[in-house]
């Protein structure tokens, strides 16, 4: 699930810290329709990827999630 990076927010401690892992996207996500880029696209926040699938750990893994050849994700 990819979500604005909203920790101060009670849904993500309720619902986003029981997932499996969070991956922090370091730059701004941009998206497409038929190849072409939608303006003003996006969010004006951090994004995080939530993956949730079946564990037994207390908390969930925390990783990056990034690219050292670019400066934007396009979706």
């Amino acid at each position: 699930m990819l979500i604005p990076n909203g920790t101060e927010t009670e849904a993500f401690h309720e619902y986003c810290m029981k997932a499996y892992e969070i991956r922090l996207v370091k730059v701004r996500i941009e998206f497409l329709i038929n190849r072409k880029k939608i303006e003003k696209s996006g969010n004006n926040r951090a994004s995080v990827l939530i993956i949730f699938k079946k564990h037994d750990r207390k908390f969930p893994r925390l990783r990056p999630f990034h690219h050292k050849e670019k400066d934007s994700y396009i979706c």
